[in-house]
């Protein structure tokens, strides 16, 4: 079985409404960097627990609209996300 591990990496704050209103978060795009730098743990250990007879493959996606086209041939894929990109995990889901 191949399996996909996929994490959305990069952090955006992007509600318009709050953005509107003045909303900033001071020092937020600067720590924002360090956190997208970092893997998936929960992806990563999923990935290490899964027995040797299946195929593995870990990808890091910042931006899923700048995406082409996704690997094919998955036969199951796990989509790790912050909850302020849920949104795009969903239309990654989709495809």
């Amino acid at each position: 079985m191949r399996i996909g591990f996929i994490a959305m990496s990069g952090i955006r704050a992007c509600d318009a409404e709050l953005l509107q209103l003045g909303l900033t978060l001071p020092g937020f795009v600067e720590r924002s960097r360090t956190i997208a730098s970092l893997p998936s743990l929960g992806l990563l250990t999923l990935a290490g627990v899964t027995a040797g007879a299946h195929e593995v493959h870990y990808l890091e996606v910042s931006d899923v609209n700048a995406m082409p086209s996704l690997p094919l041939g998955f036969d199951l894929v796990a989509i790790s996300s912050f909850s302020a990109q849920i949104q795009e995990g969903y239309q990654l889901a989709e495809r």
